[in-house]
């Protein structure tokens, strides 16, 4: 902690420290949010389960609050052109960016999934577990993926993006949600599916692009009625279009006969960014005062030196625990009871406990040396 605390101190007045803190903020609460919707069932040593959305009612209206992910690809959006920018201002070249960006998510990416195909491989030959249970269990583990895939794909062409966003400004955001919504019609109007996967893609980028505005130094002073715009327009297109009876309610994948929203994502997404991204630039001026104190910037900076670590390994931390506690007696109240809600917050108090110590032993891996990084200062000068 006083590595920490030393280069929070290094800090240079320039940093825009909310952006750390909403891309802490936002896998945070992926995490958290994992966790509270799993239901986990233990009978005579056979484990189960199932999605609460699935089952509880009125609880998809959290997802428009716990779906995050808009708002870790909007900074990403911010860190990517503030990356490209300074490196092609000291004379690097696309090579150099996307080989630092790519090593950044792969480093920790690859030690998860070495660990998940060795302990594959010991427990089907050594342990005679069954195919399926390990193919259930390997899918489990391996869901946050998804993530990594469609965010390489945005690192990747973020150069390509920026060049449209210089030329043509919100032109850009908008032509990419009007195309988001042409996909949406075209998968919907001719009964094909693998049209809409075509929004991994679409309705991530157009995200991301809102981010370039936040980076380059023109979303900040639009001011305070701009962000109740975006707010209001987000909310209402959401409150419309989940009303249509086309799309789900739930902002995750949940089984309701409805359109999901998240695989592949809809153009409700792109209302939920609008939404989320103007409710965080109306709270950025009381958070920005907030992270000027020294201790909850050190603990802004430590959740981003492991957070793609916390990321992959949320869910392992969470089977680890199931194999712990349920054989002890953990409780297990029907979903949607008042005992399970008066349970969730020990049962997510308990696999924070069960994800720290699996962060610790594997966030070296992503984690830079802090001291080194304090006597250079690097992080604490840029967002990238």
């Amino acid at each position: 902690m006083n590595a920490l605390l030393k280069l929070a101190d290094r800090t240079p007045p320039s940093r825009e420290r909310y952006v750390d803190f909403l891309r802490a903020l936002s896998i945070v609460v992926v995490v958290l949010g994992h966790w509270l919707a799993a239901v986990v069932v233990w009978r005579d040593g056979e484990v189960g389960g199932h999605n609460a959305l699935d089952v509880v009612d009125g609880m998809w209206a959290l997802t428009w609050v716990l779906q995050v992910m808009p708002l870790f690809f909007f900074v990403g959006g911010f860190a990517n052109l503030k990356s490209w920018r300074a490196l092609r201002d000291r004379g690097g070249d696309y090579t150099e960016y996307l080989s630092g960006r790519v090593v950044r998510l792969m480093k920790p990416t690859a030690v998860f999934i070495a660990f998940w195909m060795i302990l594959t491989f010991v427990l089907e030959h050594l342990f005679v577990i069954p195919a399926d249970s390990l193919r259930a269990a390997t899918q489990l583990m391996g869901g946050p993926l998804w993530f990594l895939g469609v965010y390489l794909l945005v690192v990747t062409v973020a150069p390509a993006m920026l060049a449209l966003h210089e030329r043509f400004r919100i032109k850009a955001v908008v032509g990419l949600g009007a195309l988001a919504a042409l996909i949406d019609v075209a998968r919907l109007a001719f009964d094909a599916p693998v049209i809409g996967f075509f929004n991994f893609a679409i309705v991530w980028l157009f995200v991301h692009q809102l981010g370039f505005f936040y980076a380059d130094g023109t979303l900040v002073p639009a001011g305070r009625k701009a962000f109740l715009v975006m707010v209001g327009a987000g909310l209402g297109a959401l409150v419309a279009l989940t009303n249509i009876g086309v799309y789900s309610r739930s902002m995750v994948g949940v089984s309701d006969g409805m359109v999901s929203n998240n695989a592949p994502p809809s153009v409700c997404i792109c209302a939920l960014a609008l939404f989320m991204v103007g409710a965080a630039m109306l709270l950025r001026p009381a958070a920005s005062r907030w992270l000027e104190r020294r201790k909850p910037w050190a603990l802004t900076i430590g959740v981003n030196t492991v957070i793609m670590t916390a990321y992959l390994w949320h869910l392992t931390a969470m089977a680890l625990a199931v194999l712990v506690m349920y054989p002890l007696g953990w409780p297990q109240p029907d979903a949607g009871t008042l005992e399970w809600w008066l349970l969730r917050p020990l049962w997510l108090g308990a696999l924070t406990c069960f994800l720290i110590p699996v962060v610790m032993l594997w966030g070296r891996f992503e984690r830079p040396s802090i001291d080194r990084t304090s006597t250079r200062g690097r992080p604490a000068a840029t967002n990238s």
